[in-house]
């Protein structure tokens, strides 16, 4: 039997506390997960998790940029990466805010067409912006050290500025983020946003910075089977000799197959039985993140727990923020555990 994880990938609890409960959706699989399992502790969240996972300890202790530009990149230089996800900023009472739908996904094209234009905006200012067709884009830039940055998803709804670059190194970064704000104010793709009714790019949040590490040239052996669209995910599994397969809409055991057409439990076979595992990165951050977390719970939470009542998973996981949930077959007969509000689970 094959072992499952669904990475809630979005979901932190400090943007939850901040939410209205009486307009969250209840999510009776979710809650029924969260009630019957052993919750640990992800230190550093679910990318170190992955990475952990999926590599090497060398290639799993670098920042998520720099180990996703090495898998995106053909020749990653000697220079420092950071991940560039467009987001969109509102004024509050006393201070900017994030957006609760602002983290934004641009397609391939319109990526591109912000990096031709930073590229002739940002001549000779030693940064490059990089096009992934996922909602993070790469910068790279002159090497710096000390600075400290964290992934937008955690300031939802909140005042961001203790997430921006800090740090003895961070005023480049700082410098280079106010001036890509002032560019993006009247950019041409902002206009075509606003005119269509879509929150405009306010600005690119830099985080994760690293240098890149060395590709890997062969997959390790047990290498888990990743589904996912997400710039740090793909990179990390092709940086680690892998590939991260399409998302699919929704979980069913097929999916526990290596490819179309494999024998059951073949990758277990070709390494002595050993039981592969398959991840799934689940992006919850959307529009309309409330009725993306119902397609959660009713098209991936619920067959996956009904998979594993019938015995055809062996362990199902659920990682969300810096918690882990781990639910095994038995774990369901824990009635006794009552099922609460899954964003005071979360909390």
């Amino acid at each position: 039997m094959s072992a499952l994880t669904l990475i809630l990938a979005d979901l932190h609890p400090l943007q939850e506390r901040r939410a209205d409960a009486t307009v969250l959706p209840r999510l009776p699989s979710l809650e029924l997960a969260l009630a019957r399992a052993r919750m640990e502790r992800v230190p550093g969240g679910w990318r170190q998790w992955l990475a952990r996972e999926v590599c090497e300890a060398e290639v799993a202790a670098v920042a998520p940029a720099g180990i996703a530009a090495a898998g995106w990149l053909e020749h990653p230089a000697d220079l420092h990466y950071w991940f560039a996800t467009p987001v969109h900023f509102f004024a509050g009472i006393d201070s900017l805010h994030l957006h609760p739908a602002g983290l934004l996904s641009l397609t391939g094209a319109k990526q591109q067409c912000l990096v031709d234009d930073f590229a002739r905006v940002f001549e000779g200012s030693g940064f490059r912006l990089y096009a992934t067709g996922r909602r993070e884009l790469l910068l790279s830039g002159p090497s710096a050290s000390g600075v400290q940055s964290s992934d937008p998803a955690r300031w939802l709804g909140g005042d961001p500025t203790a997430g921006l670059p800090q740090g003895a190194g961070a005023d480049p970064l700082r410098r280079l983020g106010a001036e890509i704000e002032m560019w993006l104010h009247a950019h041409a793709l902002n206009r075509e946003r606003a005119a269509a009714g879509e929150l405009t790019v306010s600005a690119l949040w830099l985080w994760g910075g690293a240098g890149a590490p060395r590709r890997r040239l062969g997959p390790l052996p047990l290498l888990p089977r990743v589904y996912a669209e997400d710039a740090f995910a793909e990179g990390l599994c092709r940086c680690c000799g892998g590939v991260a397969r399409a998302l699919p809409p929704r979980w069913e055991a097929a999916l526990l197959q290596a490819d179309a057409g494999a024998e059951p439990d073949a990758d277990a076979k070709g390494n002595g039985g050993a039981a592969i595992e398959t991840i799934v990165v689940l992006p919850t951050a959307s529009v309309d993140a409330l009725a993306r977390l119902r397609i959660i719970d009713a098209q991936w939470v619920a067959p996956a727990l009904a998979d594993l009542h019938r015995g055809r998973l062996r362990r199902l996981r659920l990682i969300a923020g810096e918690r882990h949930f781990v639910l095994q077959r038995w774990g369901l007969w824990r009635v006794w555990r009552g099922r609460r509000p899954w964003w005071e689970v979360l909390a």
